[in-house]
């Protein structure tokens, strides 16, 4: 597929990163830095110009391209320029990161059609990362949470720890724990010689202490997990919150909606009185998060869960010994930067929330649209979780998902839901169940396969 990338920031680049191996790729933005740096890293053509001018994207080669993903820092510049690739190019997608909540209020959802900014998809990362760091907070014992099958089932990463019952144990093990209960460990990710290993695992893998494992679990089997692992399943009644931007607020928010005490540190000044004016409950502090006594102030202690929501990577980062000298029980940080990220757990923090990879996985959904209905990417696109529901002459039609011949090396199932009910991975697929399947990166399409119907269905 010919896709232009408009903006080279770090979503831009991100969304490069993923789409340059299987696809045409071509990235637009004003700073010439940005656009060799990228196009040298990723192997995909660079044009430096605006975003939004015909020239540029006819440069660009509009003409011919099927998909134009607008990631500027300027919302008003994304909407104008799938205005422009619809009236001038009909590019068929048009893909716009608006920001600003403001266009997104339910009074105005006519704004986004084809009779006026014809915008077919529009993400707004502010709240995808805030739902995110809202899931994780309400599941402490996991590093990454997330809910599939309209919430029948929950995505769940989690770090062995030295004291983990699961250390030691092979998956075979731990299957028959958890035979009757729907549960499956779908994929490990293991630290090997400098390198970050991620695989569908086999029966006979053991696991070690440090391994990363994702599981697929029906909801009312994760308690059980947590006991067994021995992981702390309560959460801190007090919520820090250091960063008072567009994220801060929104998980702000939301969490004392929940009836929690939440605390917001803010260095800006009138940033921190407009977050003042617009929370009900929360108590908004300026000053600066990185100050101790300032942390302990606000609240941060035994029973406090800190989230770095800061614009600089490295401060979210520092929150982690910091907090943890304040025994803390659970920091999250946000972290653009995937180089700083891999230094999370030397500085104590529990939980790296990468923005990019939350964008980028609502992008890769879109582009297979049809065949999934949810897709997560993790360790940065090393492997991905993706949910869809079965058509009429689909491949998994008649398939057990636990006969392990009838699924390709590289993929392996975690859930089949009927009628929002987990069912066993012996039973036969049906016509419209939805079926879940963990593939390593190299195995994308074989798991699209799956998924895909046969001509005659349509």
């Amino acid at each position: 597929m010919r896709i232009i990338i408009c903006g080279a920031g770090r979503v831009g680049q991100g969304i490069a990163q993923r789409l340059a191996a299987d696809n045409h790729v071509t990235i637009i933005d004003e700073n010439p830095e940005l656009i060799d740096q990228v196009a040298n890293q990723y192997e995909v053509n660079g044009i430096v110009g605006h975003a939004a001018h015909p020239g540029v994207l006819r440069k660009a080669g509009a003409e011919s391209a099927e998909m134009i993903i607008a990631v500027t820092h300027s919302d008003e510049v994304n909407m104008i320029t799938c205005q422009v690739a619809h009236s001038l190019f009909k590019i068929t997608t048009k893909i716009a990161r608006i920001r600003s909540q403001a266009y997104l209020k339910p009074t105005y959802a006519k704004l986004f059609t084809q009779d006026n900014l014809p915008v077919d998809m529009h993400i707004s990362p502010e709240i995808e990362v805030g739902n995110s760091i809202i899931q994780r907070y309400l599941t402490p014992g996991a590093f990454l949470t997330a809910e599939l099958a309209e919430g029948a089932v929950k995505f769940l990463g989690i770090e062995l720890s030295s004291r983990s019952s699961f250390v030691g144990a092979t998956l075979k093990d731990i299957q028959e724990l958890f035979d009757d209960d729907n549960l499956k460990v779908v994929a490990l990710a293991r630290r090997e010689g400098g390198q970050n290993k991620v695989w569908a695992p086999h029966e006979r893998d053991t696991l070690n202490a440090g391994d990363r494992i994702y599981v697929v679990a029906a909801v009312d089997s994760i308690d059980k997990l947590f006991r067994v692992l021995g992981t702390p399943e309560e959460k801190g009644q007090t919520v820090v919150i250091v960063g008072g931007g567009n994220i801060g607020l929104y998980v702000a928010e939301a969490l004392e909606k929940r009836g929690l005490s939440v605390r917001v540190i803010e260095g800006d000044e009138k940033r921190a009185e407009a977050a003042a004016e617009k929370l009900r409950r929360s108590i908004v502090i300026h000053g600066d998060g990185l100050n101790s006594a300032l942390l302990e102030e606000a609240g941060v202690g035994p029973d406090s869960t800190v989230i770095g929501l800061t614009s600089d990577d490295k401060a979210n980062l520092l929150l982690g010994a910091l907090c943890k000298n304040l025994n803390a029980q659970k920091v999250v940080a946000l972290v653009n930067d995937q180089d700083l990220a891999r230094i999370g757990p030397d500085l104590d923090v529990d939980v790296i929330v990468d923005p990019r990879s939350i964008t980028v996985s609502r992008i890769l959904l879109r582009l297979r649209q049809g065949r999934l209905t949810n897709l997560q990417t993790i360790e940065g696109g090393a492997g991905e979780v993706v949910e869809g529901k079965v058509r009429e002459t689909s491949k998994l039609i008649g398939m057990r998902l636990s006969h392990k011949d009838d699924i390709p090396e590289g993929v392996s199932p975690g859930a089949l839901v009927r009628n929002k009910q987990v069912m066993s991975l012996d039973e036969k697929v049906m016509q419209d169940d939805i079926v879940i399947l963990f593939n390593e990166k190299d195995k994308m399409r074989q798991a699209d396969l799956l998924y895909r119907v046969r001509p005659e269905f349509y």
